[in-house]
Order: structure tokens, then sequence, then C-alpha cells
């Protein structure tokens, strides 16, 4: 593989730095919205007397709440200006 300056090899602090930033949002904005929905799921499973499905229906729509912040917190991780660098994309060069 060519170097090239607009696409350095990474370091493994950059790499650091891309897994923190994922990491720490997706905990801070993570344990809010689960510790919301978690506690909505609990009282609609109190009221209905269904303690069986707790598990069942926290696990699915903790899922699905799980999607849309991971997509939300990796957009913003990407687009992220870190101290020494930035992410970008660019197409692959036809091989030809």
């Amino acid at each position: 593989m060519t170097k090239s300056k607009f696409a350095p090899d990474f370091t493994s602090k950059h790499v650091l730095s891309i897994w923190w930033a994922l990491l720490w949002r997706g905990v801070v904005y993570g344990i809010p919205a689960g510790f919301v929905l978690g506690a909505i799921i609990g009282i609609v499973i109190a009221t209905l007397e269904r303690p069986d499905l707790l598990e069942v229906v926290g696990a699915m729509l903790g899922t699905i709440v799980y999607v849309p912040i991971s997509l939300m917190v990796t957009t913003v991780v990407l687009k992220k200006r870190y101290r020494s660098f930035s992410i970008s994309l660019s197409p692959h060069e036809s091989a030809s």
C-alpha cells in the first residue's frame, strides 16, 4: 500500500482517540436513554402485571434504541476535528 499525504497510516494514538470519542459519547447518550426506556418499560409491564415479559421486551427495545444512538455517535465522531487529525472519506482509485 502506498502512502499518501491525504491518507497517512493510523497510529495507536489516532485509534485510541477515535475509540475514546466513541466510548464516552456512547455512555453519555446511552445511559440516560437506557434509564428512561427502562423506567417506562418497567412501569408499563408492572401495570400489565406481566413480569415474565420484562426481560424479552427490555432486550428488544434496548436494541431498537441502541441502533439510532450508535449511528448518531458514529456520525459525530467521524465528523469531529481531532487535535492533530481529522477523518475524511475519499473514493478508491479506479483499478485499471
